[in-house]
Formats: structure tokens, sequence, C-alpha cells
């Protein structure tokens, strides 16, 4: 509606905002295009109803978009469409970019990750610097029908004449299933491992039961719409009891808090937290926890966080630790009671490259740890000033190869097509073979050289992560 893009992550749905500088002309011309709508299909009346309609649209981004969705969908309004080259920006997880090209969009992430969307908005490719990807191609329908990755792995998508997800199928024969009412409601589920799962709903259409093989049952209750439909409690299959509550500050919306209660089977509280938050919008009416507060069990937390969602201080009893970020919302300073955190970032790929860290008050005794990195963002070498350090080699794929340590002990790794280590070795002492199940799991361990090597390897893995440990790096194997 006001020229942003929302983006539904996958896995819990979280809408990811994306925006340019923020322009009040397009949030009121907007504003204005909805209400035209709205007054024009009669779903507004009178001027003070319009007036009302229009601060609500303002001031709160999800609605707006709500609004001009379903004004879209009813032929009301035009599809906005962004010109070519138009780039939208975001920090809520890390930081990331849309821009938009011909066919779609392109989403290019910190780390290197690149997603690509068809101008219907949905995803067509993931991939990353190492050569790896995730393709997704749709049916006539619309439907997702397969996916593939770069090593030719594929899972295919069949959907049922109410649109409804029915059958994936994988590789080496795997199968989910998926059943489902005549309203379209989930009713009956089989996973790979042949495990079903059974699933009810009350009048409103909330789950209220998981059945499971062996005959237990997760069981939920609701409140009524008057509290949103929000859960009240989950019965867990031993027995176990959570109750939740829900409380609003009358005098400011933007204040709710959550409790949540925990019984033991016999009725006996065994646990109670609560969770407070303080909501702010930013200009644009888009909304963001500016402020949170647990108490678990007695042990209080207070978090504020800044407009990116951010956490920049965290009070706990006494304690209180602050952070600060750069325009990428990068972490470039820790403060806590007793100790001070700098971190410097590889302006390349945007990872760390230094960190060093310090008692608060006394510089001199600082320690350090620096990282540098591959074209492709991998790390290839760190050290720390304890004289420890690690020099790294990859695959075309991004896949640790070899490591190589201050001690020169050194490591290699070989890999299946599943790029599960098939083969790990020491020149020196000998090989650890694993094989797997068509499951994945490991099927068997074996090797010549006995446990030495087992240690020897534990040890060089033991070695990596304390040096890597300070810059939180992540390492594919």
């Amino acid at each position: 509606a006001d020229g942003s893009i929302v983006v539904h992550e996958y896995g819990g749905g979280a809408e990811n905002r994306f925006t340019a500088a923020f322009n009040a002309q397009e949030l009121d011309k907007a504003v204005e295009m909805i209400s035209d709508a709205a007054r024009k299909s009669g779903s507004i009346g009178s001027a003070g109803q319009l007036e009302e309609y229009k601060k609500k649209l303002k001031t709160n981004a999800n609605y707006r978009n709500e609004q001009w969705q379903e004004f879209v969908e009813r032929k009301k309004l035009e599809r906005r469409v962004l010109p070519n080259g138009a780039q939208l920006h975001s920090v809520r997880y890390t930081y990331q970019y849309i821009t938009k090209v011909a066919g779609g969009y392109v989403r290019t992430f910190d780390s290197g990750k690149i997603e690509k969307f068809n101008d219907a908005g949905k995803l067509v490719r993931i991939s990353d610097k190492n050569n790896n990807f995730i393709e997704l191609s749709y049916g006539k329908d619309g439907h997702l029908q397969k996916l593939v990755d770069n090593f030719n792995r594929k899972i295919f998508f069949v959907f049922n004449n109410q649109g409804l997800l029915e059958k994936l199928t994988g590789e080496s024969g795997k199968m989910a299933m998926y059943g489902y009412n005549q309203i379209g409601q989930l009713i009956r589920s089989q996973d790979v491992d042949g495990n079903v799962y059974t699933y009810k709903y009350d009048k409103r259409h909330n789950m209220i039961e998981i059945g499971y093989q062996d005959k237990t049952t997760l069981a939920m209750t609701y409140y009524g719409p008057e509290r949103h439909d929000n859960i009240k409690s989950v019965k867990d299959r031993d027995g176990t009891v959570t109750e939740y509550g829900y409380d609003t500050d009358k005098s400011d919306p933007n204040h709710y808090s959550v409790s949540v209660k925990i019984k033991a089977p016999d009725g006996k509280q065994i646990s109670k937290n609560s969770y407070e938050y303080f909501i702010k919008r930013k200009a644009d009416g888009e909304e963001w926890t500016y402020k949170m507060i647990t108490n678990l069990d007695g042990d209080r937390t207070e978090t504020v966080y800044n407009d990116a969602s951010l956490p920049v201080s965290i009070k706990h009893g006494a304690e209180e630790t602050t952070f600060e970020y750069d325009n990428k919302g990068h972490v470039t300073k820790k403060v806590t009671s007793g100790e001070v955190t700098e971190l410097t970032y590889d302006p390349k790929v945007s990872k760390v490259s230094k960190v060093v860290q310090y008692p608060k008050g006394n510089k001199k005794e600082a320690t350090w740890s620096i990282f540098q990195y591959d074209e492709k963002g991998n790390l290839v070498f760190a050290k720390n000033s304890k004289n420890r350090g690690v020099k790294l080699l990859y695959d075309l794929n991004g896949r640790i190869k070899t490591l190589i340590d201050q001690n020169k002990r050194q490591i290699n790794f070989k890999y299946n097509e599943n790029s599960k280590p098939v083969e790990i070795s020491d020149p020196a002492l000998g090989t650890i073979t694993v094989s797997y199940k068509n499951t994945g799991e490991i099927h068997k361990v074996e090797s010549k050289a006995g446990r030495k090597i087992a240690l020897e390897v534990t040890a060089a893995f033991q070695n990596l992560l304390e040096i890597i440990r300070p810059a939180g790096v992540n390492l594919s194997f």
C-alpha cells in the first residue's frame, strides 16, 4: 500500500517489512486510496467512522496492508508495482535488502544468502556463495510442485482438490501424508517414519486435541472472542497442564502481559512465569516491542529494544548489559558490569573480523581474536591472543575439507551425496569411517586407529570452537 514489501517468513510466519526511507506523502496517499475504496464499497458510513478508519490505517501498518490486500482481491484497487531497480531494506533479523528486478524480486542477506521470488511473490530459488541452492517450481494452479537442490535431491508436493497439501515424497521413497475433513481442517497426518497423528477442533476451528499412536493426547482449550480466541490451557501427554492468562492495560493498549502457570498432573503448581510487553510504533505505523519484562519463578529480567527489534539493554537483578550496533544491525560493543567486548566487521562479507575483550576500565588486559574469510564468506583463518590458531580449507560446496591448527595437527573430511561426513582422517593416525542408514541416522562408526584418533579429532574440534566462539561463526561440515 505504502510502497513497502512484506515477507512472510517460512516457519513461524513472522512478517518482515522492507522499506525505503520513510515518506509521509506515500503514507498519506495510501491511506486516501484505501479510504476511498472503503467508502465507495459501502464499508464506511459516517464522517466520524471515516476519520477513525483513516487514523487506524495510518498508525497500524499491518492493518493497512490487510485492508489494501482485501480491496485488491475485490478488484477495488490495483496491485501496486514497484519499478525495476527499486531497493528496500530491513534489519529486523539481520541486515537484508530486496531489489525489484524484471520477473520478480531478489532478497539479499548480510550472510550472502540470496532468495529469488517471482512476480507473484512466490519463492523460486535459495542460494549461497558456495554454489549451494534450492529451486522451487510451481504448477499452473500456483501450488508448489517440486523442490530440488544442487545435489539433485528432490521433494515432490501433491495437493488435493481443496488446494491443501496431501503428500510429500522425498529421497529413498520417504513420504509424508496429510488428510482433511470437508471444511479443510487437518485431521490426520503420517510422517516419514510412519508415525500417525490425529487432530480435533472446536466449533470456532481451534485445534483442541492431537492424538498419538500410543493413545496419549495433547489437549488445548481457548478463551472466547473477547480474548481473541487466545490459548487458555495445554494439557501435555504426561498430564502436566500449562495455563495462560492475558491482561491489557485499560489506559494503554500498547501495554499488556501474559502469565503462564505450569501444574503437575496432581494439580500442584510447579512454575509461575509472566511476560510483560510495551509496544511502540514507527512513523509508518509498524510496531515493535520496545520493552519486555520477564519474571520466571521470581527471576526478573528487563530488556529494552531499539526500533530494529535489537536489544540495547538487559537488566537482570543488579546486573545490566548494554549493546551498541552499526547501521546493519551488527553488535559493535557489549558492556556488562565487569567486561567490555568490542567487535569489528569485514566490510566485504559482513562478518566479524576482530573481537577484543577486556575488564571494564582496564583495556591493558585485553584479549583478542582475529578472523579472515574468503570471497564467499567462509572462515579460512582464525587466531587469538592465547597463541591458538586454525586454518580451514573448503570444497566447492563450502564444506570444510581440511583443518590445520597451531600444533600442525591436520584433520581431513570427505562427504557423501547428502553432505554428511563419511571419512574423517588424520594423516598421522588413520581414518574414521562413518556409514548411515537410509533415514540419515548414523549406522556405524569404524576406525583401525582405535580410540586415539577419536580423541585427536575431538581435541581439534574443541580447539576450533574455542577460537571461533567470540565471533559466533557458523561452520559447514
